[in-house]
């Protein structure tokens, strides 16, 4: 698992990587530190994965596998929290999609005539999905919105660089 772990006083996010789980690392990295550390996303991923990650910003390298928080580097981050929400709410969706088909039809018969008629939505068994979906969505938006503002920020220095 590769996580993505910012230092709030600096700024600054450690490229990681581990067989546990992120939030582990996050704390055995906050022993000993003083300042916040903040599990910012993580995401499935090898060594090479990692090394290329780290390759790929290795002009933001403070030292080791920390990096500033450059706009290419934030940028990367949103890209890759939108993708793994948007895959998330396609599974999701799936699923909902599935159990509303499931729910098919019930055949009774009512005063000697057979009637068929379509089972309503089992809303005990629907609404912890579509709650769920409904938060999801949330989550995926606030993440475009960030990802959005992420692009500006590096569209607006790209002008301002240009201008130099």
């Amino acid at each position: 698992m590769i996580y993505f772990i910012r230092d709030e006083e600096t700024g600054d996010i450690k490229i990681g990587l581990t067989a546990s789980h992120p939030e582990g690392r996050r704390r055995a990295c906050q022993t000993g530190n003083p300042r916040e550390l903040v599990l910012l996303f993580q995401m499935e991923g090898s060594k090479q994965d990692e090394d290329a990650l780290h390759e790929r910003f290795a002009d933001a390298n403070v030292r080791g596998e920390w990096f500033k928080a450059v706009p290419e580097l934030l940028l990367f981050i949103a890209e890759a929290k939108v993708s793994q929400l948007e895959a998330e709410n396609a599974r999701l969706q799936a699923t909902l999609d599935e159990v509303r088909s499931g729910l098919g039809t019930l055949s009774i018969r009512l005063w000697g005539d057979d009637v068929t008629m379509p089972l309503m939505e089992a809303q005990n068994e629907l609404s912890p999905l579509e709650a769920e979906n409904a938060v999801l969505r949330a989550r995926l938006q606030s993440e475009r919105d960030e990802r959005t503002a992420v692009k500006v920020d590096v569209e607006e220095m790209c002008r301002m660089l240009e201008e130099r």
